[in-house]
């Protein structure tokens, strides 16, 4: 907070008359940051092209703010109004199709996995940039000698035989393997969702954490000031605060963040969980 008061040019101890901490303010600052892509009002026809404009609208946010991805985890996720959007907008694509809502959730998580999880190196990428003063292309010339003895000691033939068969290396793109996940993943859901049969998940599944029935939407709500208010199944609303900030490019707004959507598709396959 002393780095952010400085940015400003205020006092050190002034950040805390709109924010608790630094873990609020970089709550508020995700959930502007999500907000800053949206969706048509009239959805793509067909649930394969509602998916590709979902997916791709995040990639474009992790690409503009590569920060973001950092800040997210799959076993503790953040329940942001503004990033719960692109999440109501997949599974809005799914629901009706004959899938159970465990697999709806599953399906929604291996989703935004694949966008996440690939959009974590674009900050680790830079960071290493910086810290080694080489590029991608540079540093992995400098490991040819190490690359070559592995292909020399036989350990690894088919792995060889790859490499050598590339005519110039292998380009690493994150916006084409992007793509080609994103592809894959929906080529194998379409013989699920075009199969128009109810769906469920057929192995054993290992739940950890709190069971998903007990997930019940209760009306309390724990107000923070300059923070985020809680609530039962984990809906984050902001809290009323009166910051202006702006940080990293980030507009803190003066009002709080508010959802462009409801989540009418998040609440009723958490209903219909409560009542399995």
């Amino acid at each position: 907070m002393r780095g952010v008061a400085a940015r400003l040019g205020v006092a050190v101890m002034s950040p805390y008359r709109y924010v608790t901490s630094k873990d609020d303010l970089i709550l508020l600052m995700a959930d502007t940051a999500f907000s800053e892509e949206s969706y048509p009002a009239n959805a793509p026809e067909g649930w394969r092209s509602r998916i590709e404009l979902g997916a791709r609208t995040l990639w474009a946010l992790y690409r503009k703010h590569p920060w973001l991805a950092q800040i997210a985890s799959l076993t503790r996720p953040l329940f942001l109004p503004n990033l719960m959007v692109h999440g109501e907008w997949v599974l809005g694509a799914l629901d009706g199709h004959g899938f159970d809502p465990t697999m709806l959730f599953d399906i929604h998580v291996l989703l935004y996995s694949h966008v996440q999880g690939l959009a974590v190196h674009l900050e680790m990428e830079a960071h290493a940039e910086a810290v080694t003063g080489q590029s991608e292309g540079q540093w992995m010339e400098s490991r040819t000698p190490v690359l070559e003895k592995l292909v020399e000691s036989g350990r690894f033939p088919t792995f060889t035989k790859v490499v050598g068969a590339l005519d110039n290396g292998y380009d690493l793109r994150l916006d084409a393997l992007f793509e080609c996940g994103l592809k894959a993943l929906l080529d194998g859901l379409t013989s699920i969702v075009e199969g128009q049969e109810v769906v469920t998940w057929t192995q054993d599944r290992v739940h950890r954490g709190p069971d998903p029935r007990s997930f019940r939407l209760r009306g309390r709500t724990r107000q923070r000031r300059g923070g985020y208010d809680q609530r039962s199944p984990g809906f984050m609303v902001p809290a009323r605060t009166s910051a202006s900030v702006l940080v990293g490019g980030v507009l803190v707004a003066q009002e709080p963040v508010r959802c462009r959507r409801p989540f009418s598709t998040s609440a009723s396959i958490c209903g219909r969980l409560a009542s399995t």
